[in-house]
């Protein structure tokens, strides 16, 4: 008679200690637990497998040096992972196509959308065709297309082509233009509201007081067909009209609208399957493959792009767009035997508006240009200010090696540029700035500042500053950050003095304003670093750049609301400087406006009045914190290293950071010498009833 076997609880571990208690061999796999047994032939197998590879350990370990290296190029390393290579080829080939798989279906009311492979909806429809979606209601514009075509939008879309197209790229100009003399009203590459849109952005550009009065009301009625017809209807020119809307909206200050606006146009454009390339619907749509489409198509799309990425890195928000989500190409460079602009622009004579410099880089390459800086900022924010928490052992290394590989590629892009596309330091009078070049400038300095400003600005000293050496070697990080951002902030404003001196300020595009609040904080942030005091005097660097503000005041509402912002956060108290008292300069709610906001018209004397609650405010969001050397052992302050960056996601557009509460307290005499009377033309405000939230 056998003996009964013994009956083991097994506790899940390996070795577990019930098998090891009653010695016997713990053959326990969690992965089958409760599962029927393998089967022998795969046992078998695997023993095989594992004796294979023995055996071949063994002969490796006996092989010399020169055996063992010839053993190892020869051995071929297999995938086990299950696969397709079963099935025969052209099997593998609809099953890629089946991955890739996305329909435009068009609606009983004309519009088209987009579904993708995993859509629901993806074989609702047998005809997949798309075709310009028609708003089925008549437009008040086609009887009377005085309101669209008049002497006043010619100019203003003159003006909106000529100073704001190169941050615009989303416009493909000579395909509106073609429209916008054929059929304004349903064109298919033009609008009544992007008409207007473009009027609006246009008319902000006119020295005419009167017409410059108008771009309200023209971005208001392009807002209003928007949301009215425009949300039913997508299509590519509605894409454009909202987001040329969003650029308004921000521009005058109303940062949350333009956010909404431009996030709208993104979804509507995702919606209609803007993030495909038009050649992938040729067979399906011919109106789509030909070649003036294909390009307008990828002006749409790729302009987004370059949107969402100045809009997320200035505000310091995700990115709605992502390269990995579309497969559309590069814009091609237009022919040259095209010259639509300049033949529009003789139409309406209006040839002393043609571009400043005709042998200047093309605004397509500019464009490709800011396309790729836009991946660099894709990938800057999804990684390095990613909110996420990194607390492994890994963190602080990981965070240098992404701000070294960051700061790498930017320079790496800069160095590509093409010669016309190079900011010249030195200059001559025939020498002209190029608007498109000068947003490309702009641009890239201030990824660079956005990228590295959050790293020097969160430590209260680099001790590797002071050592000559490290400071040669450029091994420390955070002094090469602390270069960059030096240097940077001198660059930025070397353009921006320059766009003002050959253009003027007040045709100037809306990025400038974020340009110069980026080099007001690098220019506070280096100066403590450096030990020394801010220059706030009349004629210094940040003075300068309070006279680019002034200047952009007018034309774009938002730079007057940064300067109020700036001014309170380094003198939260009121309190003027000797310049101020000297001067009598008239603070900004006296300068004209909407008066204080007590009602009482406006203020005398030498102070700037602020409401109490944003005082309060500045004072606890502005707040210095603890910080350490993050490269020490022992920390000299509370704790706040490079690995405690990753969450960060620093919104340009706030005020001056922890740099208001540092420099205030430093001394008594920190504005002495300060010409506070900047602000003698800001207009007056409508402040909130409640704090800026934190």
């Amino acid at each position: 008679m056998s003996p009964t076997p013994v009956q083991i609880r097994c506790s899940r571990t390996y070795p577990c200690a019930n098998c090891a208690a009653a010695s016997v061999k713990c053959e326990f796999r969690e992965s089958d637990f409760k599962r029927p047994p393998v089967s022998r032939e795969y046992v078998a197998t695997l023993e095989s497998r594992v004796a294979s590879l023995e055996s071949f350990l063994a002969k490796l370990k006996a092989a010399s040096s020169d055996e063992r290296n010839h053993m190892l190029d020869e051995v071929e390393m297999q995938d086990y992972i299950p696969s397709f290579a079963s099935l025969p080829p052209e099997e593998e080939s609809a099953l890629s196509d089946a991955l890739m798989k996305a329909s435009l279906q068009e609606s009983p009311d004309g519009t088209v959308v987009y579904f993708g492979p995993t859509s629901v909806f993806q074989d609702q429809m047998s005809s997949a065709r798309a075709s310009p979606s028609v708003n089925s209601k008549p437009s008040p514009y086609q009887e009377d297309r005085s309101m669209l075509v008049n002497d006043t939008i010619l100019l203003c879309i003159n003006l909106f082509f000529h100073w704001q197209h190169p941050l615009f790229m989303f416009i493909d100009r000579e395909a509106f233009l073609t429209d916008f003399e054929e059929n304004p009203v349903e064109g298919e590459f033009c609008s009544p509201p992007l008409i207007f849109g473009c009027a609006a952005l246009g008319a902000l550009m006119s020295k005419d007081p009167e017409i410059k009065s108008k771009a309200q009301g023209f971005a208001e009625t392009a807002q209003h067909i928007l949301t009215t017809e425009g949300l039913n209807c997508p299509r590519p020119i509605t894409v454009q009209a909202f987001l040329l809307v969003g650029y308004y909206e921000a521009g005058i200050g109303q940062l949350s609208r333009g956010w909404l606006s431009a996030g709208t146009a993104f979804r509507m454009g995702q919606d209609i399957g803007f993030q495909r390339d038009p050649t992938y619907w040729g067979e399906v749509d011919s109106q789509r493959s030909s070649s003036l489409t294909k390009q307008f198509h990828r002006h749409v799309y790729w302009g987004c792009y370059v949107a969402d990425k100045i809009y997320s890195l200035f505000l310091g928000r995700p990115a709605v767009m992502h390269e990995n989500d579309g497969d559309v190409s590069l814009v091609e460079e237009p022919p040259q035997d095209s010259p639509i602009w300049e033949n529009w622009l003789a139409t309406h004579n209006l040839e002393r508006l043609k571009d400043v410099d005709a042998n200047g880089p093309s605004l397509t390459l500019l464009f490709n240009q800011q396309i790729e800086l836009g991946r660099i900022v894709d990938d800057m924010l999804s990684t390095t200010f990613a909110p996420r928490k990194r607390t492994d052992a890994h963190a602080r290394k990981w965070t240098e090696v992404s701000l070294n590989k960051l700061n790498a590629r930017l320079v790496a892009w800069h160095e590509a540029l093409p010669s016309n596309m190079r900011w010249k330091k030195w200059f001559t009078n025939k020498d002209v700035l190029e608007p498109g070049v000068a947003i490309l400038h702009v641009f890239y300095h201030a990824t660079r500042l956005c990228l590295n400003l959050p790293f020097i600005t969160a430590v209260a000293s680099i001790p590797s500053l002071s050592e000559e050496a490290a400071d040669e070697s450029g091994q420390d990080p955070l002094v090469e950050s602390f270069r960059i951002c030096k240097s940077g902030a001198q660059v930025m404003m070397d353009i921006l003095q320059r766009f003002r001196n050959q253009h003027t300020l007040h045709r100037a595009p809306m990025l400038f304003i974020g340009a110069s609040l980026l080099s007001m904080k690098a220019i506070l942030v280096t100066s403590r670093h450096e030990g020394v005091k801010p220059p706030l005097s009349k004629g210094s660097a940040l003075a300068q750049l309070d006279a680019v503000l002034a200047e952009l005041g007018p034309t774009w509402s938002l730079a007057n609301e940064v300067r109020l912002k700036f001014i309170s956060a380094l003198n939260p108290d009121g309190q003027p400087g000797s310049a101020d008292a000297e001067s009598g300069a008239e603070p900004p709610h006296g300068a004209g406006g909407r008066g204080a906001p007590d009602g009482s018209g406006g203020t005398t004397g030498t102070s700037i009045p602020l409401p109490a609650h944003f005082q309060q405010a500045a004072a606890g969001i502005l707040s210095f914190p603890p910080v350490i050397d993050p490269f020490g052992e022992v920390p000299q302050q509370p704790v706040v290293g490079l690995e405690g960056l990753g969450p960060q996601v620093w919104p340009v557009a706030g005020a001056m950071g922890y740099e208001s509460t540092y420099w205030p307290t430093l001394s008594e005499d920190f504005l002495v010498d300060a010409n506070l009377g900047f602000f003698d033309s800001t207009t007056g405000f409508d402040w909130p009833s409640e704090p800026p939230i934190p």
